[in-house]
């Protein structure tokens, strides 16, 4: 089993980022890989993924402002959801930094880990891009 936890620095106060996390409506507008659609079915969400061995999971969240965790449970039934712990941290400069941990499943070949791994860091990137301020405009 591996364990791998994937940090990215978010030019943005915490509050920010934990409050846009925290809603799951914003998953696909940054994990562009792993959640294609959003939809809510009897009262749960579900993702379209582009992973066609789970073309569809459940997901939902759990989310605790004082301690920034920011647990995200995906899984084939409501009943089997994995978590993916992740945490924002303040950081002295005023930003934050946003930790995500994977853990790998029974059954996930180690390829198929590391192939998420690299989408993980990828989706963050775009996370990332979503905090950076636009630059001035020169008039």
């Amino acid at each position: 089993m591996q364990i791998k936890t994937v940090p990215v620095i978010l030019t943005t106060p915490r509050r920010d980022a934990f409050n846009y996390l925290s809603n799951v409506e914003n998953l696909p507008k940054w994990a562009i890989e792993f959640c294609r659609k959003l939809r809510t079915v009897n009262g749960q969400h579900k993702i379209v993924t582009c992973d066609p061995e789970a073309p569809e999971l459940y997901f939902s969240i759990r989310a605790d402002y004082e301690s920034g965790v920011i647990d995200m449970l995906a899984g084939p039934a409501p009943d089997r959801l994995w978590i993916f712990p992740t945490r924002v941290v303040d950081l002295p400069d005023g930003n934050c930094v946003y930790l995500f941990t994977m853990i790998q499943s029974p059954g996930l070949s180690d390829g198929k880990f590391e192939q998420q791994h690299q989408s993980l860091q990828r989706e963050l990137e775009n996370l990332q891009r979503h905090f950076v301020l636009p630059e001035s405009v020169s008039v």
